[in-house]
């Protein structure tokens, strides 16, 4: 595979327990992510011989730093590749508590809940962060970068200071409930980015607003 310029694929089921020598395999080669880990992982779950010269190239591992890992220690591989680099990964926080993609019951607990607010001039906001847990860059890519599916007692009053995130950094906004009536008020938040697998993030929030009556006394004639 030295010098391949088309080979991209999973090779983690190959049986190399006997293999003695892989320097230069991949010279100048770069597997995705996915087929690195793959080839990682499965690797490391075999009886290995020790003290093998391995050349993964320009590939990039994630989540096969732990074979990885093994495989050096446990085994004695040399290896030389591009390093730890995970894709971008989105995660919405609020109140220090994960929101899971596609969240549809609102809490208390991570803000997605803005509790029962008066009708009469009364607001409450709430702030969220974007994190990014990978190490590329992550992209919000909507317009406006985040956004509701009604905004009518819902607002997005703050938006990210930036539509790039880098990764182990976060960005934050805010969103106010503002109910204009009384009733109990839901609607959905919209995030957009190059996440691989959750390109549109969406959860729900949900609040109250309490009717506020007034009531005329009249004046008994004396």
């Amino acid at each position: 595979f030295n010098n391949a310029i088309a080979f991209n694929q999973n090779i983690g089921g190959w049986n190399v327990a006997q293999l003695a020598s892989a320097d230069y395999m991949f010279t100048y080669v770069k597997l995705s992510v996915q087929n690195y880990d793959a080839l990682l992982n499965g690797w490391d779950a075999q009886n290995l011989q020790s003290g093998v010269i391995f050349d993964g190239g320009n590939s990039t591992y994630c989540s096969s730093e732990a074979a990885r890992t093994n495989m050096i220690n446990s085994d004695g591989w040399i290896i030389t590749d591009g390093g730890k680099e995970c894709p971008p990964e989105i995660n919405l926080i609020g109140l220090g508590n994960s929101i899971p993609d596609g969240d549809t019951t609102p809490g208390i607990h991570d803000g997605t809940e803005f509790g029962n607010i008066s009708e009469m001039n009364e607001s409450v906001a709430h702030t969220f962060t974007i994190s990014n847990t990978g190490d590329i860059i992550l992209n919000l890519t909507g317009t406006p970068l985040v956004s509701l599916t009604i905004g009518t007692q819902f607002h997005v009053t703050r938006q990210p200071n930036s539509d790039t995130v880098s990764g182990g950094s976060s960005v934050t906004f805010e969103i106010t409930f503002d109910p204009q009536s009384g009733g109990i008020f839901s609607d959905t938040v919209i995030i957009q980015s190059n996440d691989s697998d959750e390109s549109i993030y969406s959860f729900t929030i949900m609040g109250e607003g309490e009717n506020i009556y007034t009531v005329f006394v009249p004046l008994m004639n004396r």
